[in-house]
């Protein structure tokens, strides 16, 4: 999802079993880029970017995921499905298992968060009468660091896919 012109923004839902609490564990992450070409590629990024920061944020307790996306192209693309295999290769992680489900159309939680953020924004812009816009990532990263929930995964202009 482009946020604004020359703003990658991608959402995400991340969930856990822990065995030893008995319990599912989710949050919702933001991830943030500079470039301005929604594709297979920066998806990719976008999605090795999420599960660095999920290592680092609860340790290397996963090694293996189920990836479910929407049917936008950047997601249901071969550019995307054919850069999957590599996220072993190159981070540590397994992609067990893909779902595509159908693109937009508010469906589930990261569709939610999204809209909350979106309000966040026109808050944001609103409340600058005008004085100021989001042109730019910093922007879009000062709107949510306002907002104590949400998780900002800054995504990396270089590739390592």
């Amino acid at each position: 999802m482009l946020g604004k012109k020359g703003i990658a923004w991608y959402g995400a839902r991340v969930m856990w079993y822990d065995v030893e609490s008995n319990q599912y564990y989710y949050y919702h992450t933001n991830q943030i880029s500079e470039n301005d070409i929604e594709d297979g590629k920066l998806s990719t990024q976008c999605l090795a970017t999420l599960l660095a920061h999920h290592r680092a944020s609860y340790g290397s307790m996963h090694d293996q995921f189920i990836l479910s996306t929407d049917g936008a192209g950047a997601f249901a693309g071969i550019d995307f499905m054919a850069r999957l295999p590599y996220l072993y290769q190159e981070i540590g992680w397994r992609i067990i298992s893909h779902y595509t489900g159908e693109s937009g159309g508010g469906k589930g939680e990261v569709d939610a968060n999204f809209a909350l953020g979106k309000k966040l924004v026109r808050y944001y812009v609103t409340a600058q009468q005008g004085e100021r816009d989001i042109g730019t990532v910093r922007d879009l990263v000062e709107v949510f660091f306002y907002h104590d929930d949400t998780i900002i995964v800054l995504v990396p202009s270089t590739s390592i896919l």
